[in-house]
């Protein structure tokens, strides 16, 4: 009886996480694409990667491949990223991707940590499907945020594209150091949220946060 309790307990709490969440769509005016949105606590967000075109910086397809922008939206520089989000969005900040974090349940004291870290909110964001290595699919996630971030690969300095179907990583707006700037990363085999530093001229995804 206890155990089945317990059980009715946490699935009433899992029910009270979606049901906070609001989801919507917003239209992009420069190119009509819609994308999908997700309001966690007092943040909202795309649930997709961000796909405009810009007319001018540095931004990659993954492979150069444009068939991989509708599951993978476009890898910018850290320069493009930082004006690539529609009106009335933003690049986020180090600082809105923690209250995001906090919110999905990492102790705030882990959430300047470098590295991965919390506990399972990599996992809470990482899409249900699309997560594979070594031809096994078996670093999927739950996406109780509602983000449902799939993998999407990166772009390096040097121009390789590595990791389409185990790995992404999101630009922030933060740069702690020159020629480098925040980043968040979810990978194949990691359960938590990865922030490191790199160089910005890497290609990244973009997830904008409204103003």
């Amino acid at each position: 009886m206890k155990r089945i309790t317990l059980f009715f307990i946490a699935f009433m709490l899992l029910g009270l996480v979606i049901k906070a969440q609001t989801t919507g769509t917003v239209t992009d005016s420069r190119d009509s694409k819609v994308y999908e949105t997700v309001k966690i606590g007092t943040q909202t967000w795309l649930a997709e990667n961000l796909s405009y075109k810009p007319s001018s910086g540095n931004f990659w397809a993954y492979d150069n491949n444009e068939s991989n922008i509708t599951q993978s939206g476009y890898l910018y520089d850290w320069a493009t990223a930082k004006t690539s989000c529609p009106t009335g969005w933003h690049l986020p900040s180090d600082a809105e991707w923690k209250i995001l974090e906090i919110q999905l349940g990492m102790v705030s004291e882990k959430a300047g940590y470098e590295g991965f870290r919390g506990k399972d909110e990599g996992s809470k964001l990482k899409s249900v499907t699309g997560w594979e290595k070594y031809g096994e699919s078996l670093g999927n996630g739950k996406n109780t945020s509602g983000l449902n971030v799939l993998p999407s690969g990166i772009r390096t300095s040097s121009g390789t594209f590595q990791e389409k179907k185990s790995y992404s990583a999101f630009w922030t707006s933060t740069s702690n150091s020159v020629g480098t700037a925040c980043d968040r990363r979810l990978s194949y085999d990691e359960i938590r949220i990865g922030r490191n530093n790199e160089k910005v001229g890497y290609g990244y995804s973009v997830r904008c946060v409204k103003d």
